[in-house]
């Protein structure tokens, strides 16, 4: 309800963060599987990276999309009204 409502900011706000942590929970088995035994900052920087990459994608979809829903929800309520 809230990504058809004017809310687009706090749906985004929340897809960049489950991004961030679903990223975290799948890079970092990832890690450990192919054998890191570091823990070091670096290690994981080119998993960083990933994500980060997908992150700008997000970002640059943003104003695409809020734009196609704020016309969508325009168009449906004035469908309705007539």
């Amino acid at each position: 309800m809230s990504v058809t409502s004017r809310h687009v900011q706090a749906v985004y706000v929340c897809l960049q963060i489950a991004l961030w942590f679903i990223s975290l929970s799948v890079w970092f088995p990832i890690a450990i599987l192919s054998g890191i035994t570091s823990y070091d900052p670096g290690v994981f920087i080119p998993f960083a990276l990933v994500t980060f990459a997908l992150s700008l994608v997000l970002l640059a979809c943003y104003k695409p999309v809020s734009r196609f829903l704020s016309r969508h929800l325009e168009s449906n309520n004035a469908t309705s009204i007539v």
